[in-house]
């Protein structure tokens, strides 16, 4: 009843003459969505955090023939405009409304755990035996489980492929070392506040009538929180964390929030990249006079998915799936484009983690997909190391609990494991009979491929009426809408709409690439990462037609790769409404007030900067000179629902004015983003506690490109060159009249440098500031 059971549903139910197909859903959970949540509240033990983003945005995570559009969210925030990267519980929405816009529901028999399917010969020319366990099985609900059977024609698995979580072998991970310090796999840091008051009550448990205190509670001692693997999860866990740790530190008193002295130590195996959700689409240029393009310090941006999905980015000629074995010089080319987006904020970390170099250039780029990991990496909040957790022990004398690295480092006070190590598929597979499991090769020690099959991972040629919707690593919505479609075309593929088993396709040899792949050193991160790829072989053989882009002027090889472009026929409305919306989305990215630079700025800010300001006065009551000093933007979670991101803006440092005089200085602000908008905010703080937003200081406004020195916008040399996008804002203080302008220079996603102006004009101020 997740995404792939529905959406292969509603192609067998709807694509074909009624009375083709007759299908049924077995789901186990008692509601609709597998793995995805109803509502905000909805985050019991088998739902992913409702709060949780998407890592791709909405026009890759639906299927083509439903626009977010037609989705009612409620009265939550964004009711009139669904966000780019929609929450977990927002496409538990849509699952929902999918179904009952296309009459799936009747089709679900909820609360129906399959315990077996055996393959045979039984009445009516029926070949799968399905046998299932109700009531019991549902999770929530009494009664003794109920078996039951019944026989069909055809069998679709699109049970999940992340169906049991995975726990890694560390010696020394037993039940002594869980009672001592907290464990939790991330699928259980949904709400980071209650894992900190977790770890502490585990602490506090620990030692209870002993005479050994709660030492990482001690302002002097510093607890760890190790993050263990190097995953998705992983880097979004210890970027979660970390925004938590930053917000008790720098959220207003009247918060009720507690500062912990806790660090987060992220460990992993290989190198890998972390790209925001937003990045630039043209991160670099090449000036008539260069011989190497050099980065463009004012590209325009876009959700990732819309920029490395594109097919421009394919070479001429008919697009195809790339091989899943990855040549050293493929890794070497995805490693440079990957290079090229996270620009100049790669070469100022310290972390042999994030930085691909060397012999780690030649091997297939790993990828995790967070907004503040990088920053968190900079300022120190997670510290990094490449390696393995190999054994965790508790010392006899301290009670404290250390952990042992494979090269021979040691973490020590560890408060708590948070383990991003992924899920395992087998439970998924566990009602298939051994016959079965054996034709299709399957492995159950192997997580990353445990069946191979043909046709990117849809059927097997031995097993005709057996198909595969959505149960491989990384599975997209596009690709498993184009499973659906092809096991239906298969099936029905004799006259007047009969099921004919004769028409597989000619045997191919992509069971013995997906064979070869089993290999860690050939394979990428992911068994059929080429999502372009896939979805152009598959339009091919299901003669289906790409749908051109409005504001793509060659739409015929250009554009992002979207599962609305490949509705059948001209395209239904709810089809056309997605592309029109994303044809918006493109056009409004390369406008004069442009879409997501907001987003890029605010995500690009955080962290520690230099900073130096020239002051000239035009009156002599006010002095002029320089100031010299640091900015720090502080993370933190909003403190007004409105707004997305939230940081606290502290400046000090000393001002020598002309005659020589030295005084130390600091001020304090509060920057917001907001999505809805695309808004990027400063506001004031109360004098008080310097932390609790007052009123609103100004909206940074995005005009445009600047190009080349001072570009007639009245910015100094050092502060202006080289371009960049430029933002203005104002602000009325009675009789004073403030006119801030801003100039954003970009390496990648990185900000090379920033500069803002400032005009102040009043009865008693006339004077301006260039920092």
């Amino acid at each position: 009843g997740g995404p792939s059971g529905l959406v292969a549903a509603k192609t067998l139910l709807c694509s074909h003459p009624p009375g083709t197909f007759e299908p049924t859903i077995f789901e186990a959970s008692s509601s609709i969505g597998g793995m995805w949540p109803h509502g905000v509240g909805d985050d019991g033990p088998h739902k992913v955090y409702a709060h949780m983003p998407t890592n791709l945005s909405k026009f890759t995570v639906g299927f083509s023939d439903f626009a977010w559009k037609s989705v009612d969210l409620g009265s939550q925030k964004n009711r009139d405009s669904v966000p780019m990267f929609p929450k977990a519980w927002q496409v538990g929405r849509y699952l929902a409304a999918y179904a009952k816009e296309y009459g799936i529901e009747p089709l679900v028999r909820l609360g129906c755990r399959v315990t077996d399917a055996s393959r045979g010969a039984f009445e009516g020319d029926r070949r799968w035996r399905v046998t299932w366990e109700r009531n019991g099985g549902a999770r929530g609900t009494l009664g003794a489980p109920e078996l039951a059977s019944e026989d069909f024609h055809l069998l679709v698995v699109a049970s999940g492929f992340f169906s049991r979580r995975l726990e890694p072998d560390i010696e020394g991970l037993d039940d002594r070392l869980k009672d001592r310090v907290h464990v939790a796999h991330t699928a259980d840091v949904k709400d980071t506040r209650g894992l900190l008051d977790a770890i502490e009550e585990k602490a506090r448990r620990a030692v209870e009538g002993t005479n050994k205190p709660v030492d990482f509670v001690s302002p002097n001692t510093v607890g760890n929180i190790v993050v263990v693997g190097g995953s998705m999860s992983g880097a979004e866990a210890a970027s979660s964390l970390a925004l938590r740790l930053s917000d008790e530190k720098y959220s207003p008193p009247s918060s009720g929030k507690k500062t912990s002295n806790y660090a987060v130590r992220h460990i992993a195996s290989r190198p890998f990249w972390v790209l925001p959700p937003i990045i630039p689409s043209d991160p670099m240029v090449r000036a008539a006079s260069e011989t190497t393009p050099s980065y463009n310090p004012n590209p325009a941006f876009l959700p990732l998915d819309l920029c490395m999905y594109d097919l421009s980015r394919r070479p001429p000629g008919e697009v195809t799936e790339l091989s899943p074995i990855v040549s050293p010089e493929r890794a070497r080319l995805m490693n440079k484009y990957f290079h090229s987006l996270v620009g100049g904020g790669v070469g100022e970390l310290r972390s042999d983690v994030l930085v691909n170099r060397g012999e780690a250039s030649e091997r297939a780029p790993w990828v995790a997909v967070s907004e503040g990991y990088e920053g968190f990496v900079r300022d120190g909040a997670i510290s990094t190391r490449l390696g393995r957790v190999q054994r965790v022990g508790i010392e006899e004398q301290s009670g404290m609990v250390s952990a042992m690295l494979s090269g021979g480092d040691t973490i020590e006070n560890v408060i708590a494991l948070v383990l991003a190590t992924g899920y395992e598929p087998h439970p998924s597979l566990n009602f298939l009979e051994p016959e079965v499991l054996g034709i299709l090769e399957y492995q159950p020690e192997n997580n990353f491929l445990p069946l191979l099959l043909e046709k990117h991972n849809t059927i097997h040629p031995s097993l005709p009426d057996m198909g595969f919707v959505g149960f491989y690593r990384g599975p997209y919505w596009g690709v498993l809408e184009m499973q659906a479609r092809f096991l239906g075309r298969l099936w029905a593929g004799g006259e007047g709409g009969k099921i004919c088993l004769s028409s597989l396709p000619e045997k191919s040899t992509e069971i013995q690439t997906m064979r070869a792949i089993r290999n860690p050193e050939l394979r990428g991160q992911w068994p059929m990462g080429d999502f372009v790829g896939i979805m152009e072989d598959f339009a091919r053989d299901l003669g289906i037609t790409r749908q051109g882009i409005n504001s793509v002027s060659n739409s015929e090889r250009g554009g992002p790769v979207v599962p609305a472009r490949y509705s059948p026929g001209a395209g239904s409305l709810q089809a056309q409404a997605t592309l029109s919306s994303l044809s918006h989305t493109l056009q409004s990215a390369t406008a004069d007030r442009p879409s997501f630079v907001a987003r890029a700025t605010s995500s690009a800010l955080h962290g520690r900067w230099h900073l130096s300001r020239t002051l000239k006065s035009r009156i002599p009551s006010f002095p002029s000179g320089t100031f010299t000093g640091t900015a720090t933007f502080h993370p933190r979670l909003p403190t007004d629902e409105r707004f997305d991101a939230e940081y606290l803006y502290i400046e000090d440092g000393d001002l020598v004015t002309n005659e020589g005089l030295r005084l130390k200085g600091s001020r304090r602000y509060v920057w917001r983003y907001e999505e809805a908008g695309d808004k990027l905010s400063v506001w004031f703080v109360k004098s008080n506690d310097g932390m609790t937003v007052d009123y609103l200081f100004h909206e940074l406004e995005f005009r445009g490109r600047s190009v080349g020195v001072d570009g007639g916008e009245g910015f100094e040399e050092g502060v202006g060159d080289g371009g960049g996008w430029m933002a203005i804002g104002h602000h009325l203080c009675e009789e004073d009249d403030y006119t801030p302008k801003y100039r954003f220079m970009f390496a990648g996603t990185a900000l090379r440098k920033f500069g803002v102006r400032y005009q102040v004009v009043g009865p008693k101020k006339n004077y301006s500031t260039e920092t």
